[in-house]
């Protein structure tokens, strides 16, 4: 199995059909179909089948969250500290990845908005049982997309019977999900649906900064004030959530268009990441002055007489489970920088794309030596071996196909001393603004000065920005 084929797989992503194999050197795959298409018996197995594990997982989800329903609810003004603690945590943890990301001007703007409010006009912290906050907000409140959600939990089953109804590839199959299994599940549990769509999930939209909460309380009521352990234990709990959605908003915009259906993407990577912030103040010392400022932002520092609780017992939600251990797999095989750099800073080539495209298979490497892509904007050979510092005979003899016309080269070469990087382009859908790596964002990313890129690379036109850098690595 190729490195791209691996990736995929571990990840969860979608097959690359054969016009994309094509594209990338690959040989067209054995098609499994999905094994209830013309078999009708099947069909009914997987409806079926879908149907037991569905009620099964939102029976235990409703389990966990149906106190919440009876339970007192603070306003999400309270929970602001939290929010900025977590916020805070976050960013002192991934500063140097966060600082380093290509970003419109809109984007920009919505980061460095005020983070965490939880009243008046400009409320972005809200509560997520509200009917009314969740509609303006175009996240309805409805049992469909509820059960929607639990299905796509029963990736194993649908793996097992090659069943992908996910992506617009297979309509059939999406048809079939939809009339045999959700709108039915839809129509049984619909109240349980509905209280597990309020009450069972924090939500993040990371394109409006949106973060809604719960605000539930078991044992609470406005008349005890929040000045009180009970309060204090629940805000420590609602910075751990809170964490979580945060570091949503701090992926980049281009990992939508690579991960979007695959939920080892979008929670696993964020859930993963959320692991790290803990981990590094589970870390610290009991009365650390690091924590003590946290405890003054998450509860105006009542009482905090050791690491919380909700930080020492922190566990992962029981749904993220195999997407945070898909994760692991991920950075074992693949190293931990390629998923930062993925969510981060939108360097999906990490993940098999480029941009919105599928990447071209990388040449194999000879020892430490990785193969590099020769930018669009080096025209002669001896451009080439003046930016690499190599003698042309030398790049020559590595590398026979340099020989004669450029556009006769290889499209990738060895350069001992050198690696690529992937100029990431930022295009949002709703915005005229592009935002573009620049050589300074390179530069901070490689952990070398800009002048020092400058001087391996051609003149860097914003107007017509390269696809690739020579980054040199002694």
């Amino acid at each position: 199995m190729g490195e791209q084929e691996r990736i995929r797989e571990v990840l969860r992503l979608a097959e690359l059909d054969d016009a994309q194999r094509k594209a990338v050197g690959l040989p067209p795959k054995a098609k499994v179909d999905w094994v209830g298409r013309k078999d009708g018996g099947k069909r009914g197995e997987l409806a079926a089948g879908l149907l037991v594990e569905m009620e099964t997982r939102l029976a235990a989800r409703y389990k966990d969250c149906r106190w919440k329903e009876t339970a007192g609810l603070l306003p999400m003004s309270s929970f602001e500290g939290a929010g900025r603690a977590a916020k805070k945590a976050a960013d002192d943890l991934f500063k140097a990845w966060t600082d380093n990301a290509a970003l419109t001007p809109n984007q920009l703007a919505l980061r460095r908005r005020p983070a965490f409010v939880g009243s008046g006009a400009d409320a972005n912290l809200l509560e997520v049982s509200d009917f009314s906050d969740r509609a303006r907000a175009r996240i309805p409140i409805t049992a469909y997309e509820q059960a929607r959600y639990t299905a796509s939990l029963c990736a194993d089953l649908m793996q097992k019977h090659h069943f992908t109804p996910y992506g617009g590839v297979d309509e059939e199959a999406a048809q079939f999900l939809d009339a045999e299994v959700l709108r039915p599940f839809t129509k049984t549990h619909e109240s349980t649906l509905i209280a597990c769509e309020r009450y069972g999930f924090a939500i993040t939209e990371p394109r409006n900064g949106l973060i809604f909460l719960s605000g539930s309380l078991e044992g609470w009521k406005p008349s005890d004030g929040e000045h009180n352990p009970l309060v204090a234990a629940r805000k420590w709990k609602a910075f751990t959530k809170l964490l979580h959605e945060y570091v949503h908003t701090l992926q980049h915009p281009n990992l939508v268009h690579v991960g979007n259906q695959s939920q080892t993407v979008r929670e696993g990577f964020c859930e993963y990441l959320t692991q790290a912030v803990i981990a590094s103040l589970k870390a610290l010392p009991a009365h650390d002055a690091y924590l003590q400022e946290l405890d003054d932002l998450v509860t105006g520092g009542f009482g905090l007489s050791a690491v919380p609780q909700a930080i020492t017992g922190y566990t992962t939600p029981s749904d993220y489970v195999t997407y945070v251990a898909d994760t692991r797999t991920f950075v074992r095989e693949f190293h931990e920088n390629a998923l930062y750099a993925a969510f981060f800073q939108g360097h999906t080539e990490f993940l098999g794309f480029r941009l919105e495209t599928v990447a071209e298979p990388a040449l194999p490497a000879r020892g430490d030596v990785r193969p590099v892509h020769v930018p669009h904007t080096v025209t002669t050979l001896a451009d080439l071996a003046g930016y690499l510092q190599i003698p042309a005979e030398a790049l020559v003899a590595d590398n026979p196909g340099l020989s004669g016309d450029r556009a006769a080269w290889p499209s990738q070469i060895h350069a001992p001393g050198f690696r690529p990087h992937f100029v990431v382009i930022n295009r949002p859908d709703d915005e005229d603004e592009v935002a573009v790596e620049t050589p300074a964002l390179a530069a901070a990313q490689n952990g070398v000065t800009p002048d020092v890129l400058q001087a391996h690379n051609p003149p860097y036109d914003p107007a017509r920005p390269p696809s690739w850098f020579f980054v040199p690595t002694t």
